[in-house]
């Protein structure tokens, strides 16, 4: 069977292994996971800071993934995005700044999230750029300026389904990093649940925008003002480097995985074969 022939959310990985996950069942919703949970006490901050890395700054003029590719993303109207200050607790230590570099060299910044131990969800545009795969990226969980908290990984693993390898349709705009091994998720210690949203849900977005002071996590929430068969559309602000950010519920399940500017501005919804290709992509 030629991969032209696939289902569009068929799973395909860089060093091409083709997997139809449409078979599998699809649960009600996952949930999140915080092993750290603690009482939080008014001022009290959680560190171990024998995990911080601290990056030099040549990583602070990197370019986002939208300078690359035709993929706008905006600011609507008055922005009232709020800087994350406490990027290394719970959620925002679960969301993940991240460096990519593509087959040709270039070098791109783009966002991320764990939904298990070793598997990153982001767009397909992060994974595969400009009808190739990337060739390398690095994941830096909670990042804060140039300072990572927790470390960072480095992986060449990487999974997207064919509706965007084969015919780049937004629909179809998710991928999956898949991280060498457990290290930084025993550091992090938690990760997203997902389910499918129906409606129009109030959600939350945080991300690493290239419009802000470069490392800094941003974040904002609205409700969602257009739901199709497989996007949401929101007014919330994002911007280039957003790529690849969770949308999510006040349950800390992820709803769909921001792409896309234009006012509306627009995520790839979870539904149900989204969710099979996840749930697969975590036993990796």
């Amino acid at each position: 069977m030629k991969i032209k022939d696939l289902n569009p959310n068929v799973s395909i990985s860089n060093d091409g292994q083709i997997r139809d996950n449409s078979k599998e069942l699809t649960p009600e919703f996952v949930s999140y996971h915080n092993k750290y949970e603690l009482e939080s006490p008014e001022n009290y901050k959680f560190i171990e800071r024998a995990w911080r890395k601290e990056f030099a700054k040549d990583y602070l003029t990197i370019p986002s993934i939208s300078s690359f590719i035709n993929v706008p993303e905006s600011v609507c109207q008055a922005d009232d995005r709020t800087n994350i200050k406490n990027t290394s607790d719970f959620p925002w230590k679960m969301i993940c700044k991240l460096y990519g570099t593509m087959s040709d060299g270039n070098r791109y910044v783009a966002s991320g999230f764990f939904i298990g131990p070793r598997c990153i969800i982001t767009n397909g545009h992060v994974v595969f750029p400009n009808g190739n795969w990337a060739t390398e990226i690095e994941v830096i969980p909670g990042m804060d300026g140039n300072i990572a908290p927790f470390g960072s990984d480095l992986s060449t693993n990487f999974r997207c389904v064919t509706g965007w390898t084969q015919d780049e349709q937004m629909e179809f705009d998710y991928g999956a990093i898949i991280l060498n091994d457990n290290t930084l998720y025993d550091k992090v210690g938690a990760y997203f649940g997902y389910e499918q949203f129906n409606g129009l849900p109030i959600l939350n977005n945080a991300g690493y925008p290239a419009d802000k002071t470069e490392g800094t996590m941003w974040y904002d929430a609205g409700k969602v003002v257009e739901s199709t068969e497989r996007m949401f559309k929101y007014m919330f602000d994002t911007s280039g480097g957003n790529s690849g950010s969770p949308t999510w519920g006040n349950n800390k399940r992820v709803a769909g995985v921001h792409g896309y500017g234009g006012c509306p501005n627009e995520a790839v919804k979870v539904i149900a074969d989204v969710m099979k290709n996840w749930n697969y992509w975590k036993t990796l």
